[in-house]
């Protein structure tokens, strides 16, 4: 995405998803700067530590989910989100 790679994206909803180990405790200005210019290009971006993913990956997902819900809500208020009315497992 412009001078960066990111872990993930999703274009259709604008989202970026990064996983970020121990190195980025030392690279938050880059991060900062890397995330403003993302942001900037249109698109929410979502970091989660690695220890969030092995550890509360349903925290995780349920975040992803809400905040693509939402999105695609702002988006596309016509079409019914995906996640509504669907229960919690």
């Amino acid at each position: 995405m412009g001078p960066f790679i990111v872990d993930f994206v999703c274009f259709e909803n604008k989202v970026i998803l990064e996983v970020d180990g121990s190195q980025h405790l030392e690279r938050e200005k880059m991060d900062a700067e890397r995330t403003n210019f993302l942001e900037r290009s249109g698109f929410h971006v979502l970091r989660f530590t690695n220890d969030e993913v092995k550890n509360e990956l349903n925290a995780v997902v349920e975040k992803i989910m809400d905040v693509c819900s939402r999105l695609d809500e702002k988006h596309h208020p016509h079409l019914p989100s995906p996640f509504k009315g669907e229960e919690k497992k």
